[in-house]
């Protein structure tokens, strides 16, 4: 099931949410290790106003114990209890360790976004059916782009992390706030999301050909170096057999060339990426960088994302 996922970059402490405290009689990260949370100051006025205008409660609860160490927090739109169907609640998961004030701000503006569920099925029925979704344009990479980014969650991800990024942003001003994450530029990690995109969709263009042999290594590898937030590269010489090395650079860089240029598709690859970059603009009402890598000819150009983890399903 997709989760709404926040990462924690390094940097100076921003202001703390509050904090856990685990009972001490069960194991470390035991899922059903009781716990309670204190609310800092500036999370209890957040919480409050939630409750007062939305008449919903927030019930902020510890990542689960296979969230990466990364993951500041999350929100999952689709669980019945502590999701959007919930009457009477929103369950908003923050990491003990770093869970900020801005992280529950921005899972709360996931929490409070009327369109998220809708969203989130559509992507999950993307996903589900892709190949009958995306095989008549598996000739045409331009048309192939478009339709990838708008039904295999780029897109969508692009649009729900920009108003959490604004809800948050907007909550700090009204408070007078500010912190090392309210003065990040909180365009750039939406804009992941379509970059990420880009690329996903150009690596399934570029596939170079693979022995039997070395295919079950290689894969894997490849197709997961251009998940979202994924590892930003993946090994071009592999292992065969117990006497050969596959070495597929060659190939791999014919393609990418060829990919490189057709016009039509550099063309529909910008118009996608400067639509996306308009949308983040305009959300959240300022200038920001999320752009400046609009115009590199291939997402090889384009640096690692400072966020380098898998969503989680």
């Amino acid at each position: 099931m997709a989760r709404n996922v926040f990462y924690a970059p390094e940097g100076e402490p921003p202001i703390s949410a509050g904090e856990f405290t685990f009972s001490d009689k069960y194991p470390v990260n035991s899922t059903n290790q009781p716990y309670s949370f204190v609310p800092s100051t500036e999370a209890q006025q957040l919480i409050d106003l939630i409750r007062n205008t939305k008449n919903l409660n927030i019930d902020i609860r510890p990542n689960s114990p296979e969230s990466p160490e990364a993951v500041g927090g999350y929100y999952t739109a689709l669980n019945p209890e502590g999701g959007h169907s919930d009457p009477d609640k929103r369950a908003i998961y923050l990491n003990p360790k770093t869970g900020s004030l801005f992280t529950l701000a921005h899972e709360s503006g996931h929490a409070l976004d009327p369109t998220l569920p809708k969203e989130t099925m559509s992507e999950i029925q993307g996903k589900k059916n892709f190949v009958q979704i995306m095989s008549p344009y598996f000739g045409n990479p331009a048309e192939f782009l478009g339709q990838y980014l708008a039904t295999q969650g780029p897109r969508g991800r692009l649009r729900s992390e920009l108003e959490a990024q604004r809800y948050a942003d907007d909550y700090y001003k009204s408070q007078g706030l500010e912190d090392s994450r309210s003065k990040e530029d909180l365009g750039v990690y939406p804009m992941d999301y379509i970059f990420k995109g880009v690329e996903a969709a150009e690596r399934g263009f570029t596939v170079p050909t693979i022995p039997a042999s070395a295919s079950d290594k290689f894969y894997p590898d490849y197709y997961r170096s251009a998940e979202v937030f994924g590892p930003g590269g993946f090994s071009p010489v592999v292992r065969g057999d117990a006497n050969t090395m596959v070495d597929v650079r060659d190939d791999y860089a014919r393609r990418l060339m060829s990919l490189g240029l057709n016009k039509e598709y550099q063309d529909a690859r910008r118009d996608q990426l400067k639509r996306a970059f308009e949308l983040t603009e305009k959300t959240l009402g300022g200038a920001t960088e999320a752009g400046k890598f609009i115009d590199k000819d291939l997402y090889l150009d384009i640096p690692a994302s400072r966020y380098p983890l898998p969503i989680s399903y």
